[in-house]
This record gives structure tokens, sequence and C-alpha cells, in this order.
């Protein structure tokens, strides 16, 4: 691939010096002396992870997996079809408790950073928001049977979700922190959070059997299963048992990292000091290229999630059958990625995995765009039939790009996260400050906001290529270039995160001579 012969034709030599002019741009007047000391011991170590601790890790990321999903899924036909509540209202509640969910992830990120207590930083706030979060979890569904105000219904979903939204941020930033502490060596990193991606999208894949389990159709047909208060209780409980349990795994199986911390100094500066350390995170040049990177990574992912329904239904006109084989095989895309990512990341750098996920995104979009949308395959090019299911060689061109594109985001998204990481490790160096959580908490806003703007720009191109609310049809035409544009620009989002990629200067080499105490201008 180009990019990855762009990247493996660079020297360690330039690469090096490329990293050491962006700390000496940084120009931080009043960093401490480094402590070499110190890094040629704590700093120096890497002791790999074993692999039964990072599965136990991963565990934590099923237990926001479940209940987002379950929400995501199937609260807007709870609200709207069980409780009657007008869909508009719906999902204004919802957005506006995604918006404060990203909004109160850096708030989190410093209350995590400056905790002192016998069970560290993290442990008692994972606890903490877990329970809350599956708690106001199950508010969220016991609607009031005497309750008909449709703004009190309103205020009742938006009420709960927020509540459900500050557990998940109290769990899910101090649980992000605690990976960058679990695994401290540069390859560790990788495999920590492809493993824990990876795990997650396994809960999502599993998520799609709750249409099997409580929902199944009626032997009448006369009422729809989504429209029977029983079956969202058999869910609720389901969803609440599981997420318990994987609380649980994290809680147990992660406890030796939980380190006490009474006698480290605190920030005393309040609410002030903390927009201090936001300031200070954006200030950092590196970490600013690994935020580019996942804006542009996750913009390009929500915006394909959002349009590809519409490809699957209008333009390529996949049977139910067929849009669960080719939306589920995307999941398994991912989850394959994000494994493939961390033994790429050890062979060819963090850097060089991340060009290969770009790599594979844009051989597929394009691809794919090339067959489709310029009549070289159809849908309905050989057909066949599997186990009495009738299907095509069409669908199966579209699904292999397809999931192409899946699998190259698979692989960026756990690189940037354990990127970070490393990021925040040459931080603690530089100014002897841990700020795992202040790291993770903007890395998680920058997550959310990206998802946010990727589907606001879905709706836009949506309705600039001629798509109306309600209509059951639409023309080839229209689907062609629904097709084209969304993808393409998918495309062209991903290749945009090429430049800070190839600028990204820090490799395991440069990582071990920061830590060797062979750098000390950073």
């Amino acid at each position: 691939m180009l990019f990855l012969l762009i990247y493996k034709n660079s020297s360690s030599t330039s690469t090096n010096r490329c990293a050491e002019r962006l700390f000496q741009q940084r120009g931080d007047e009043n960093k401490p002396p480094l402590n070499t000391t110190r890094m040629s011991t704590d700093l120096k170590k890497e002791t790999p992870t074993r692999m039964k601790d990072i599965m136990a890790y991963s565990a934590g990321d099923g237990v926001t997996s479940v209940l987002l999903n379950s929400i995501l899924n199937f609260a807007m036909l709870f609200y709207t079809q069980v409780i009657g509540l007008d869909a508009t209202l719906a999902g204004l509640a919802i957005s506006i408790s995604i918006f404060w969910d990203a909004i109160t992830d850096p708030i989190m990120g410093h209350i995590s950073d400056n905790t002192r207590s016998r069970w560290g930083k993290r442990h008692p706030y994972m606890l903490l928001g877990g329970i809350l979060s599956l708690f106001f979890f199950t508010l969220l569904w016991l609607v009031p049977d005497g309750m008909e105000s449709e703004y009190a219904i309103f205020a009742w979903l938006m009420g709960f979700n927020l509540l459900m939204r500050t557990g998940m941020t109290i769990f899910l930033v101090p649980y992000n922190a605690l990976g960058f502490e679990i695994c401290t060596d540069y390859d560790g990193r990788s495999k920590i959070q492809g493993v824990r991606f990876a795990f997650g999208m396994a809960i999502n894949i599993l998520t799609a059997f709750s249409w099997v389990l409580f929902f199944p159709d009626n032997a009448d047909g006369e009422i729809k299963a989504t429209a029977e208060a029983g079956n969202y209780t058999s869910l609720i409980i389901a969803c609440v048992v599981v997420g318990l349990l994987l609380l649980a795994i994290v809680m147990f199986a992660t406890r030796k990292y939980a380190i006490d911390s009474r006698n480290e100094s605190r920030d005393n500066g309040g609410i002030a000091n903390m927009f201090k350390e936001i300031a200070h995170t954006l200030k950092d040049p590196l970490l600013r290229m690994v935020y580019i990177m996942t804006i542009v990574g996750i913009t390009s992912a929500a915006f394909v999630g959002s349009v590809q329904i519409y490809v699957y239904e209008f333009f390529m006109e996949f049977t139910s059958v067929e849009k669960t084989i080719v939306h589920s095989s995307t999941m398994v895309a991912f989850a394959v990625g994000s494994l493939v990512g961390s033994a790429l990341a050890k062979r060819i750098e963090k850097k060089g995995a991340i060009l290969a996920g770009i790599s594979l995104g844009l051989i597929g979009n394009i691809l794919l765009c090339i067959l489709f949308v310029g009549g070289i395959v159809s849908k309905d090019f050989a057909p066949f039939e599997l186990f009495g299911m009738e299907s095509s060689g069409g669908m199966l061109t579209f699904m292999g790009f397809h999931d192409l594109f899946w699998l190259g985001v698979g692989t960026m998204i756990p690189t940037s996260f354990a990127m970070v990481a490393d990021v925040s490790e040459i931080g603690k160096i530089r100014t002897g400050k841990l700020r795992d959580g202040s790291y993770s908490a903007m890395l998680s806003f920058v997550f959310k906001a990206s998802q946010s703007l990727g589907v606001f720009f879905s709706g836009f191109v949506l309705t600039q290529m001629g798509f109306e609310a309600a209509q059951e049809s639409y023309s080839m035409e229209t689907m062609e270039k629904v097709t084209m544009v969304g993808f393409l620009s998918a495309a062209i989002f991903a290749a945009i995160a090429i430049i800070p990629v190839l600028k990204y200067p820090i490799t395991r080499k440069y990582l071990e001579r920061i830590r060797a105490g062979e750098i000390t201008d950073i």
C-alpha cells in the first residue's frame, strides 16, 4: 500500500528529529527538571500484561455497550409505540443526553486524576458509576401508569437519560484511564485497546439477537411485538443482569491495579484549574495530532454508519435476511480489525497500523462505488440459493468491500486510544504529573463530538440528495448519488487523517530513549 511504503521508507533518525522539534516548539517554561533516575526505574519498566487481565478489563466495555445498544435500538420504539410519545420529542431527549455525556467527560477526568483514596483513583468511581448507570437505566423504562402528559413523559425520558449518562461518565472516564495504567508497555497498549474494542463489538453483535429473544412475532400477527410492554421488561432484566455480571468481573479482576493514592500531591485549583488542565492538554502537539486522527476517523465511521442503512434498503434493495447478514458482518469486521491493529502496531509501529487502516477504508469504499455505482456489478449478479435462502454474488461482493472499510476503522480507532496512552506517559515524564484521566476524558469528548458531527453531516447530505420524510421509494439516480457521495465522502475524511499520521513522530525506539533519559528536552 502506498501509504505504508511512504512510512516504511521514512528513517528513524528523521522521525526523532521531528519529535524533538515538536517538543522544543511547545516551549513550556514552567516544566520541572526531569528526574532521569526515576525514569530509568519506574517508567522504563515494561511488564507485559497477562491476557486474562486484559480480557477481564475488557469486560468493562460490555457494561456500557449493553446499556447503550439497548437505548439506541429500543428506547425510541418503547417511548413512541408503547408510551405514545411524539418521535421528535423522544429523539430530542436522547440527543440532549448525548451532548450532556460529552461535556461532562473533561470534568470527570479532572476529578479522577485528583482523587486520593486507599482504593486508588479509578475503581471507586467505576463502581459508583456502574451501579448508577444500571439503576437509572432501569428507571428509564418504568414510566408511571398515571403519567399522561406528553411533556411529563418527555421530562421523565430526558431526566433519567441524563442521570444514566452521568453514571456512564463516572464509570467510563476512569475506566479508560485504568486501561492506560494496566498496560504500560508500548505494544501492550495497542493490545489492550484492541481486545477491549473487539469485546465491546462482540456485545453489539449479541444485542442483535434481542429481536429474536425478546420481540418474537405474534402468532396472529395483529400486534407488533415492539408494542407490548412486557417484552421490554424481559429486555431490561436481561440487560441489568448482564451489566452487573460484567461490572463485577472488571471490578474484581482489576482490583490489584487499584493503587493507594493518599500520599500523592493534590491539585487545589478546583474548576479553574480544570480548565487549565484542558488547555494544557490541547497545547500538546502530539495529542492534537492524535485528536485530529480520531476526529476524521470517527466522523467517517459515523457518516457511513448513518448512510449505509439507506444504501442497504433503497440502492441494493437487500432482503431482511441480507440486511442482517451484511450489517452483522460490519461488526465482525470491526472486531477483527481491532485485534489485527495491535498485531500490526507491533510489526510496523502504531502510525503504520493507522495508515494500514486508512488504506483499507479507501480501497473498500472507492472500489465499492466503482463497481456498483459504475454499473459494473449489480445486486443480482450471480444469483444462488443457500439453505433455502435466495442471495447473489452481488451481495457478497458488496459485503466484502463494505467490510474492508469497517476492518480499517476497527484498526484505526483502538490504535488511536493506545497512542494517547503513549502521549500521556511522555507528559508525565515531562511534568512529573499523571494526567491519564484528563487525557482519556478529552479523547472521549472528541470521540462523541465526532460521532455527532458524522450523524449531522449524513442528515445534511441525505437532505441535499432529495430524501424526504416518510417517502417509501426513491429513484435509482437519487440512490446512486447517495451511495457515491456517502461512501466517497467517508473515504475523503479518512484520507485527511494521513497528514497528521505521517507527522506523528513517536515510535517504540523514541519512547525507549525518553524513558532511558537519553532525551531530556521534552
